[in-house]
């Protein structure tokens, strides 16, 4: 079941065919302007990847940064990951300023395995969402501009028709 559009964001996932009781057993995906991200193909717990998209709707409309929004792409998916994750190396000053200026709200990747290769960030600049997308194999983010509040919506229509197809 594809949650949006396709050619600018979407939600995407199926439940496999054994689904197994309470694990609700499938495969999902997001889809951002055409492309795939992430992997359908791996089988995870589409209940855990619900709860995942339920620990991101808490940051709806809490995406926007004046100083972080202004910054070049790289730049700014670079600090994020540094700040967040560690990557390219610890920096306890990036690694305090992400905690104290809560840069966990822009974090749009969901915590099941099908993701695990990847990075994603919203920032909005008050004019319009910049996804900033990167696989972990690669090197610069890719950014697509969306509407504001786009994937705020589109992850609130997909806990509804996920909430729906399971039993909590």
């Amino acid at each position: 079941m594809i949650i949006g559009d396709v050619s600018k964001f979407a939600v995407e996932f199926e439940v496999a065919t054994e689904p197994h009781g309470d694990w609700l057993l499938g495969g999902c995906c997001y889809w951002i302007y055409g492309q795939e991200v992430g992997d359908p193909r791996l089988l995870v717990s589409l209940r855990d990847f619900l709860h995942t998209l339920e620990e991101l709707s808490r940051f709806a409309g809490f995406h926007y940064d004046s100083t972080l929004s202004a910054l070049e792409k790289d730049q700014l998916g670079d600090l994020l990951t540094r700040g967040l994750f560690g990557r390219g190396g610890p920096d306890p000053s990036i690694q305090r300023q992400a905690i104290d200026e809560q840069w966990l709200r822009f974090v749009a990747i969901p915590e099941v395995a099908s993701f695990d290769n990847w990075f994603i960030f919203l920032v909005s600049t008050g004019a319009c969402d910049r996804c900033l997308v990167r696989r972990l194999d690669q090197q610069g983010f890719g950014e697509f501009q969306l509407s504001v509040g786009l994937f705020d919506c589109t992850i609130a229509n997909a806990i509804r028709e996920l909430s729906a197809k399971s039993v909590l």
